[in-house]
């Protein structure tokens, strides 16, 4: 793998269609991170660390943990909006969104909190890994502030059309990517690249 993360400052956009590969590779990321704070509604990140349920479990998880992954037990917005509240409370750890246009979408924001950590996180060490399936729904605010992009294969036509603007690829290159193979762009080297598939966890 090609991609170089800095785990408390830097941003990465993974996108793909389900079972394309962006949650294996977020995944294996994790596993080697040292410190993360996970949102994960869809249950599916048991075993990358110390999981909770409720709110108020957060905190305490994370003074005692390094990866916690926060597992709401209800989709709403009352269960996920204490989540990013908490995360600004603590510095120098990677956040992790699974799904983050449910959360930060181009017509919704959650709370403000969630915007903030987005807009000043990385200014008290903190770096995101933020995953979706729909790039064209998520807030504008991770787009300005992505370093990383990672482009598994994409099928409905806006999400093509978006991604290959952003990547500078064109979308019949991205619809036609194999199972877990995927495009990187980095924004500080302006280029893009294909990734072999990471192992999977």
């Amino acid at each position: 793998m090609s991609l170089t993360f800095r785990p408390f400052s830097d941003f990465a956009v993974v996108v793909g269609i389900k079972g394309g590969g962006k949650s294996v590779f977020t995944r294996w990321y994790a596993k080697q991170l040292d410190r993360f704070l996970m949102l994960d509604p869809t249950r599916q990140n048991s075993t990358l660390g110390y999981v909770v349920y409720h709110p108020q479990q957060i905190a305490p998880a994370f003074q005692s943990f390094k990866k916690v992954i926060y597992q709401p037990q209800h989709a709403s917005d009352e269960y996920a909006a204490p989540f990013f509240a908490t995360a600004l409370h603590f510095c120098n750890y990677t956040l992790i969104i699974d799904e983050v246009d449910e959360y930060l979408g181009s017509k919704h924001i959650i709370c403000s909190d969630a915007k903030t950590v987005i807009v000043r996180g990385r200014n008290q060490g903190i770096g995101g890994i933020f995953n979706t399936r729909r790039p064209h729904d998520i807030n504008k605010c991770i787009r300005s502030n992505a370093d990383h992009v990672v482009t598994f294969q994409m099928n409905e036509e806006d999400d093509l059309k978006y991604m290959a603007k952003w990547i500078d690829k064109n979308p019949s290159e991205i619809k036609a990517l194999k199972e877990y193979h995927s495009f990187y762009y980095n924004r500080y080297t302006k280029s893009t690249i294909e990734l072999n598939p990471c192992p999977l966890v």
